[in-house]
């Protein structure tokens, strides 16, 4: 059970296998936070019975899951599977992204963001690693 890294919107292709997502309305967000084991696949048990229910949805090959920002979900991978996935920021999250690194300590991670901020990504550029 998680959300995404920096919050940021992600998108996944799967492209081999099924999976069987669950994913959490924004609106149970402050509930799950204070018990968030009690959402996970730890107590897949007792999910259905809970008055917080997850979207359960199954995803097959050539299908993409959208995830917005800061959405509480987890997945079973029901057949070996094969997915690509990426994670972004568009004007649908650039607010909690923006608050997410300004909490944040790590100095090269905030230059970073707010140097995107800053030239509105026109200047932006990815390094090969």
């Amino acid at each position: 059970m998680h959300t995404d890294v920096w919050k940021f919107n992600s998108w996944l292709l799967l492209l081999k296998g099924k999976k069987l997502w669950f994913i959490y309305p924004k609106a149970y967000n402050s509930i799950i936070k204070k018990e968030k084991e009690k959402f996970g696949i730890e107590n897949i048990q007792n999910l259905l019975n809970s008055n917080i229910k997850p979207l359960m949805v199954v995803q097959n090959p050539r299908e993409m899951m959208y995830v917005p920002s800061d959405t509480f979900h987890f997945v079973i991978n029901l057949e070996t599977s094969l997915a690509y996935t990426g994670n972004f920021m568009n004007e649908t999250n650039y607010e909690n992204v923006k608050q997410f690194f300004a909490k944040s300590d790590n100095k090269n991670n905030k230059k970073f963001i707010n140097n995107i901020i800053a030239t509105g990504m026109t200047n932006f550029k990815i390094r090969n690693l």
